[in-house]
């Protein structure tokens, strides 16, 4: 079973303060934005429940609204620990050293969740630098990269435009130019992104060094028209020899040669 496409993007958004950048994400998507924390963290000493109920802080009112959003601050549980109980950390968590490691990092690092409701259905996370995207609509990945290997009908390259536009638009309305799409078992993008000194370009040299020879920038391959003359798809079906070829482990004499993408840039140009 093929995996998902995931998107991070630069942003222009203040994150220096919850209640500013709740005022912006107001304004920028035109509704009201309840802002506070997540009960994300589970500490029997403290008889915190980790039930991931909202608290609510504050809320900026758009008028005319019809719904509210929740932006949640994901450290802040972890920031307290961290002030005011770090003697306890490693007694209370030791059978977690991930989570030990992420409340010892807390301080340099930045996450805010945006939701749609206060059962956290996530539509983006903001990092300090970096956009993380869960909102807009996902393409298989693995029909996504073939489709930069294989001949397209003029459908398929319309919607791919089409696909493409949506994410320059909302990323460009939250201060963003550009994006990065990429497998979403890739863990170290969002490991890198979560920290304050993490920049979109670091983020991208790291995505080349990861990827030197298996990138892709989609501005290039459609300003450059690199869609014509592709080879076809041959999705003949499989022969009797084709069978006993894997029934002894040889590989099939087949016509694809599809190209392996491990990460794509766009900056939206050739839309």
């Amino acid at each position: 079973m093929s995996n998902l496409t995931a998107i991070l993007s630069n942003h222009s958004l203040n994150t220096q303060s919850h209640t500013v950048l709740a005022k912006q994400l107001s304004e920028k998507l035109q509704t009201s934005v309840a802002y506070g924390y997540c009960n994300n963290l589970e500490v029997p000493a403290l008889q915190w429940p980790g039930d991931y109920s909202f608290v609510e802080q504050g809320v900026v009112v758009f008028k005319d609204a019809t719904e509210t959003l929740f932006l949640s601050d994901y450290y802040y549980w972890h920031r307290e620990l961290l002030q005011k109980h770090s003697h306890h950390i490693k007694e209370w968590f030791k059978s977690d050293e991930y989570l030990i490691k992420e409340i010892e990092e807390s301080n340099d690092c930045v996450t805010f969740e945006l939701c749609k409701n206060d059962a956290f259905n996530v539509m983006f996370s903001i990092h300090q630098h970096v956009l993380e995207i869960d909102y807009l609509d996902f393409i298989d990945w693995r029909n996504f990269t073939r489709f930069f290997s294989y001949e397209a009908i003029e459908e398929s390259i319309q919607n791919l435009q089409e696909w493409r536009k949506e994410h320059q638009d909302y990323i460009n309305n939250l201060g963003g130019s550009e994006m990065i799409v990429y497998e979403d078992i890739a863990e170290i993008f969002i490991e890198m992104a979560k920290f304050k000194t993490t920049t979109f370009e670091q983020m991208k040299e790291e995505a080349i060094r990861e990827h030197p020879n298996n990138y892709c920038n989609i501005s290039d391959f459609f300003v450059d028209k690199k869609y014509i003359g592709l080879p076809k798809y041959d999705d003949s079906p499989l022969t009797m020899e084709d069978f006993e070829r894997l029934q002894n482990d040889l590989p099939l004499e087949r016509n694809n040669n599809e190209k392996y993408f491990g990460v794509f840039f766009d900056d939206f140009r050739g839309i």
